[in-house]
């Protein structure tokens, strides 16, 4: 904390300096208009929309009587965790229902041919592909090399650019279903008063996990 406040003093006298150092514009020096100028966007503040980030992530920072509280449910044994007796099985189907699976949204399958040709629907391409169709009938009408050449140009640029954004694209898409590999199949939950395994996607909210040396977490947790 000592450290922390040590900062803000420097960045508070640096403040100072900086603003002391500051010179208002000279009224000669040229301004632009207005509606020239970039606008800044900036989040709401009002209250509805407002988000608590640390009202949504605090968990991690609670003691554990604190969590015994929150989550009665879990039936966690404070005195001696081991003998925790776990959310039972009814009550976790509710979750389940109420909050969905715990997995990731499957993507939707793309073949390779069908992701190659979307990349022609963007919509500097497509008018790219229009100039380059018009240079074309320009050439069939009168008949000028040099028209040709412009029409060759912008066809072969279009194409390498969406063979650039296909393989990027292409990339970008085995690593989002790399994801789904890194969750478990199975896990080890506490259950009715007993260890059980079941599946990573049948996971809930209040869940105890039994985690061991070299076991893959199967969902955010915390303990």
């Amino acid at each position: 904390m000592a450290k922390m406040g040590l900062r803000y003093r420097r960045n508070d006298d640096n403040s100072k300096k900086n603003t002391s150092k500051y010179k208002p514009d000279a009224p000669w020096k040229p301004r632009l208009p207005k509606f020239l100028k970039k606008k800044k966007i900036l989040p709401k503040q009002d209250e509805e929309s407002a988000r608590n980030l640390s009202a949504n992530f605090c968990e991690q920072t609670w003691d554990m009587d604190k969590i015994v509280t929150h989550h009665s449910e879990s039936g966690i044994d404070l005195k001696n965790p081991q003998k925790s007796t776990g959310m039972s099985s009814g009550r976790a189907g509710e979750q389940l229902l109420k909050l969905g699976p715990n997995a990731l949204p499957k993507q939707k399958e793309i073949s390779d041919i069908a992701l190659f040709l979307k990349q022609f629907l963007n919509l500097l391409w497509v008018l790219l592909l229009v100039t380059d169709a018009l240079s074309l009938i320009a050439f069939i009408s009168n008949r000028s090399l040099t028209q040709l050449w412009v029409t060759l140009i912008i066809f072969v640029m279009i194409f390498g650019m969406c063979c650039i954004s296909f393989l990027h694209e292409r990339e970008a898409l085995k690593i989002v279903r790399g994801f789904a590999n890194l969750l478990p199949d199975q896990c080890l939950v506490v259950r009715d008063g007993r260890e059980q395994s079941i599946s990573a996607e049948e996971l809930v909210v209040g869940d105890i996990v039994i985690i061991k040396n070299g076991t893959r977490v199967p969902a955010d947790a915390f303990g």
